[in-house]
Parts: C-alpha cells; sequence; structure tokens
C-alpha cells in the first residue's frame, strides 16, 4: 500500500525498498495511506488541559478505515462507571466522508472543536459538516515538527531558519467545526 512521510506529506508507493538520507533532527516516520491519527495540545501530565482543539489527521487511501478515540480522567477507576467517552471515528473514501459516531459513556470532552486535517487529498472544492457548507483552507499544518523543539537549543538563529526553509512540506486541507453528537464531514 502506500505510505505518507509525516515531514513533507510525500506519498510514497509502498512494497519496495526505500534508500534514503535525513538530516541529523529527522527520523523516517510514515503513516499509512487511509490512516486516522487523533492528536491533542502539548501537555506535561494528564491533569493538563490539552486545550479545546482536537486534531485528527486522515491520509488519503484508497481503503475504508476506523478509529477508536478512547477518553477518561485519566487519574481514577470511574471508568468502571461509566466515567469514559469512546467514539468511532470513520474514513470512506468512495463516499469522501468521514463520520464521527455519536459519543459512548457519561465523560465530558475537553474538546469542543475538532480540527480535520485531510493529507494528500489534492484539490478539495468545498465541504459540508452536517450538510452545512463549511470552510476549507489550504494550510501547511506539521504534524511533527522537531525544529521547534530545537529553537532553543540552537544559538545560531539564522541557520535554524535555514533548516526550517529546507524542509519542504505539501499544504494539507483543514477545516475545524463544533464538536457534536454526531458529525458528518463531506468534500467535493
Amino acid at each position: 500500500g502506500a505510505w505518507y512521510d509525516l515531514f513533507t506529506d510525500e506519498r510514497i508507493d509502498g512494497g519496495r525498498t526505500i534508500s534514503a538520507e535525513y538530516a541529523g533532527h529527522r527520523i523516517p516516520i510514515f503513516a499509512k495511506a487511509s490512516s486516522i491519527i487523533p492528536m491533542q495540545g502539548k501537555v506535561q501530565s494528564t491533569r493538563d488541559d490539552p486545550g479545546p482543539v482536537l486534531f485528527v489527521h486522515i491520509f488519503n487511501g484508497a481503503e475504508r478505515s476506523e478509529f477508536v478515540l478512547y477518553d477518561d480522567d485519566g487519574e481514577t477507576l470511574n471508568y468502571r462507571k461509566g466515567q469514559f467517552r469512546k467514539r468511532t471515528i470513520a474514513f470512506d473514501p468512495a463516499a469522501r466522508q468521514v463520520m464521527f459516531a455519536r459519543p459512548e459513556g457519561s465523560f465530558a470532552s475537553p474538546f469542543r472543536k475538532i480540527r480535520l486535517i485531510l493529507h494528500g487529498f489534492g484539490d478539495i472544492r468545498g465541504a459540508t459538516v452536517n450538510g452545512k457548507a463549511s470552510t476549507v483552507k489550504s494550510q501547511v499544518f506539521r504534524m511533527l515538527d522537531p525544529l521547534e523543539a530545537l529553537s532553543d537549543v540552537y544559538y545560531d538563529k539564522q541557520y535554524l531558519e535555514r533548516l526550517r526553509q529546507m524542509e519542504e512540506m505539501k499544504p494539507q486541507t483543514t477545516l475545524e467545526f463544533d464538536d457534536a453528537s454526531q458529525v458528518v464531514v463531506r468534500w467535493r
């Protein structure tokens, strides 16, 4: 199958061996086509607030895929009493849609918005969220950014900026919407 380089968003056909040189601040990390990868803002512990936005990365592919997103308070055993949140996210490339199923459990999610980041989808002319038109943007959204982590280490900020300019990244299609009990996103 196909894969995507997480640092460049380049689509790479699988089933073969690739030899490549990488800068010292990068290691080769790939996402399989049709993957769904939810992410949150940076936290140091489960007690920290991850922010109000859940970032959901979807990598274009030909296969239907699902991901079950699970959350609880991270501290107690209250999940045994139903204090959890479990939600299926389904990507259906044939229907050109992503569905966020109705959540199970009684845990209140810290996320109020969802930012959907579509990798490798090309030119999306428009999208709807639960049947209503939604604004789509084409922007570079770095899933992983090792240079950001190195900004405090490098004393030569010009060198760091040159490294950043060498990191070419294809733009992704993004859209952001309020979290609701069930969400269906379609695009054309």
